[in-house]
């Protein structure tokens, strides 16, 4: 995408062959030292610098980290009984719609017998 300033067109992605000195930094053109060159490959560098962010991460105590363990446990207990609630409501209906349906066990079967079946699903009496 082009820039117009100044009635001249400027575009962001060709490369300046001037470099700007801006506050003693010197932007534009860079040179590779020969330091630079010789450092040591990219898989060493990443690894070191790896861990030395790792030493200055701050750790969470073994208090907190049992704390957190214990809120996720209770959590996640929380959502598995809740889930499970319901799965066997909405199974108990499909068993009770299938129940009073005439495709579903036949025309003999009875509202009555089918309400019973539900009663005893939901208290796990089946």
């Amino acid at each position: 995408m082009a820039l117009i300033i100044k009635n001249r067109i400027k575009d962001p992605l060709q490369q300046s062959s001037k470099s700007k000195n801006l506050d003693g930094v010197k932007v534009g053109t860079r040179t590779v030292s020969d330091s630079e060159k010789a450092q040591k490959p990219k898989k060493m560098s990443f690894l070191s610098s790896t861990i030395c962010e790792l030493k200055r991460v701050e750790w969470p105590t073994f208090k907190q980290t049992m704390s957190w363990a214990a809120v996720t446990i209770v959590f996640t207990i929380m959502i598995s009984l809740t889930l499970g609630f319901f799965d066997h409501v909405f199974a108990a209906g499909i068993n009770f719609i299938d129940c009073t349906s005439p495709r579903g066990r036949g025309e003999s079967t009875t509202i009555a017998q089918c309400g019973r079946e539900l009663a005893d699903y939901l208290t796990f009496r089946n």
